[in-house]
């Protein structure tokens, strides 16, 4: 059965996240956008406090990564990315200083649509690149990994050398690059975007100390944000498995870091899958023979 990545396999690791304080990365996200000669548009300034909320992509939706990588192929998508923008922001925007860390970074309040789409089908290409390997679909990575080599913004991936490396492995070699392609733009996007942190709590402290100190992953985008999550998709290891329903994979990590572990004989990515197996199964029973 033939896999494909969903929400249940992008959370958090525990080994990433075993640390995780109160202190957390947040990201703007504007009470109104407009579209505005080609941009979305935030309705209201940085400075107008009361127009923007804030929203914790790494906690709140963990299958981001997955809904902006699918979000090129709207068919009305001007609307789709509108509606995206809406629900969780823009990607970057303008460079404005922080008044609380004097340091400068992106501020979310526009956009140009085509930008949008051409980051939403990067997005893709890594995400159908990574389950063409998963699915050992040859034929898949083979297609996309020619449409690459005619790609510019992927085109510097494909040196002789990485070629001719791959061809003396025993795996195929659209396959070998494919995972190479997928991993090192997962790489190359979450270290350039995404660092890690630290904070201290009092909270329950004996003593001052490193019991104090925290870690968490902070990120200069909402585009650092998910490939953090198919960063730590890629580096799930073998804590994975697939469902007895769909076949699409399962994330044995924490739901959350301070919950329980998943049961390693998990089976179902969650109750509609549970519930859609047993009706088959029930079907089958009552059907003739």
């Amino acid at each position: 059965m033939r896999s494909r990545i969903s929400a249940s396999d992008i959370e958090r690791s525990n080994r990433w996240l075993e640390n995780w304080s109160e202190e957390r990365e947040g990201w703007p996200v504007c009470k109104q956008y407009d579209v505005q000669r080609g941009e979305i548009v935030a309705r209201y300034p940085p400075e107008d406090f009361e127009g923007w909320d804030i929203s914790w992509p790494l906690e709140e939706v963990p299958d981001l990564f997955l809904r902006f990588a699918r979000l090129h192929e709207e068919m009305d998508f001007e609307q789709a990315a509108l509606s995206f923008a809406r629900e969780y922001g823009l990607l970057d925007g303008t460079p404005i200083v922080s008044p609380f860390t004097g340091f400068e970074r992106p501020f979310p309040d526009r956009m140009d649509i085509s930008r949008l789409f051409d980051e939403s089908r990067r997005a893709w290409v890594v995400l159908a690149l990574y389950q063409s390997v998963l699915n050992h679909d040859v034929k898949q990575a083979s297609a996309l990994v020619s449409d690459l080599q005619r790609d510019r913004t992927f085109g510097g991936y494909f040196q002789r050398h990485m070629i001719e490396q791959a061809a003396r492995t025993r795996f195929p070699p659209e396959l070998v690059l494919a995972l190479e392609v997928a991993v090192i733009e997962a790489k190359s996007v979450s270290h350039s975007l995404c660092t890690a942190q630290i904070g201290f709590s009092l909270d329950d402290a004996v003593e001052l100390g490193p019991s104090c100190i925290r870690t968490y992953w902070g990120f200069d985008s909402l585009i650092g944000a998910m490939y953090l999550q198919m960063y730590q998709l890629m580096t799930s290891g073998g804590r994975l498995t697939r469902c007895d329903y769909c076949g699409r994979m399962i994330s044995l990590y924490h739901t959350d870091p301070r919950g329980r572990k998943r049961r390693r004989d998990k089976r179902f990515c969650d109750d509609v899958c549970r519930q859609a197996h047993h009706r088959s199964k029930k079907r089958s029973a009552d059907s003739p023979s």
